[in-house]
C-alpha cells in the first residue's frame, strides 16, 4: 500500500460500499497496571458490513504481541486469551496495521465500533509506537446511533437482548464483539425499512405457528385426560385391563385420529 510522504496511508478514492466494524481488547490486570507496563491493544477484531447486500463478513481476530504488556491471569479469565495463544499466533502491531490496510482497505472505509474509546485506543498506541493510523478519518460510534433510537447506552450484550437477539460467540473476544456490533448496526440502519418489516412479518408468522402448536398440544392433553377417565371407569367395571386392551380401547375411542386431524389443521 502506497503511503504519503509523512508515512501515513493515502485516503483517496473512498470505498462507499462497505464499512468496517472494529473492536479492541486491551491488556489488563486485577490490581492496576504494573510498573513499566501499558494497557496496549492485545487483540483486534474486524469484520465488514456491505451496505448494498446487508451481509456481514466472517469476523477475524488478530492477536498482538505487545512490547509493553503481558497476558495476566485476570486478563485470561476475562477474555479467554492466554500467553501461549499470543506467543503462537501473535504478531506486531505494525504487521496488524498492514493487514488492516491491505486486506480490509481500512484507510478508505468508514468504520464503526461500540463506544468511542476504541478510536482513542488505536490513536494512542499508534502515537506511542510511531506508527501510521490505519483507519479512515470518518468514524461513527455505533452506540451513539443506538442511543438516539432507543435512549439507552447498553453494552453489546444488553443491546442485543433489547433487540430480541442473542450474542453469538464469546464476549470479550474482539472478533466476536465486532461481529455482534455489526449485527446491531444492521438492525439500526434498517429499522423501519422494508427489510425490517419483512423480518418482523417472519417473526409474527413464527409466533402464530408457535401458538397454534401450543393450542393443539393443549387440546390433545385435555382429550387424553378425558379418555383416561373413561379407561379408569372401564378398568373399574372390568377390574383390570392389560396394556394391549388399553391400547385397543384408545384406538376405538379415536385418539390417534384426533391427534392427526389437529396436526393437519
Amino acid at each position: 500500500m502506497k503511503r504519503n510522504k509523512d508515512g501515513s496511508f493515502s485516503r483517496k478514492k473512498r470505498n462507499r460500499t462497505k464499512a468496517l466494524i472494529i473492536d479492541f481488547e486491551l491488556a489488563c490486570w486485577r490490581y492496576g497496571i504494573p510498573r513499566g507496563y501499558r494497557t496496549d491493544i492485545i487483540e483486534i477484531g474486524v469484520c465488514t458490513y456491505n451496505f448494498r447486500t446487508r451481509k456481514i463478513s466472517k469476523p477475524e481476530s488478530i492477536l498482538i504481541k505487545s512490547e509493553k504488556s503481558d497476558i495476566s491471569e485476570f486478563c485470561t479469565k476475562l477474555t479467554g486469551i492466554t500467553p501461549e495463544m499470543v506467543e503462537e499466533k501473535g504478531i506486531s502491531l505494525k504487521r496488524a496495521i498492514d493487514i488492516l490496510v491491505d486486506k480490509y482497505d481500512s484507510n478508505r472505509c468508514i468504520w464503526f465500533s461500540w463506544g468511542d474509546q476504541d478510536r482513542t485506543f488505536i490513536e494512542r498506541d499508534c502515537r506511542y509506537y510511531k506508527l501510521p493510523n490505519p483507519f479512515h478519518v470518518n468514524y461513527i460510534d455505533a452506540r451513539d446511533i443506538y442511543c438516539m433510537k432507543h435512549f439507552t447506552e447498553p453494552s453489546v450484550e444488553n443491546a442485543l437482548k433489547e433487540l430480541g437477539m442473542e450474542f453469538e460467540g464469546s464476549p470479550h473476544r474482539a472478533g466476536d464483539d465486532a461481529y455482534n456490533t455489526a449485527r446491531i448496526l444492521r438492525e439500526l440502519l434498517w429499522e423501519g425499512s422494508e427489510y425490517d418489516e419483512g423480518k418482523k412479518e417472519k417473526q409474527r408468522e413464527k409466533e402464530k405457528v408457535r401458538k397454534a402448536e401450543e393450542s393443539i398440544e393443549l387440546k390433545i392433553e385435555q382429550f387424553e385426560k378425558e379418555v383416561d377417565g373413561v379407561l379408569e371407569k372401564h378398568a373399574f367395571v372390568n377390574k383390570s385391563l392389560t396394556r394391549k386392551e388399553r391400547k385397543e380401547l384408545k384406538e376405538k375411542l379415536g385418539i390417534d385420529k384426533f391427534i392427526r386431524r389437529n396436526e393437519e389443521d
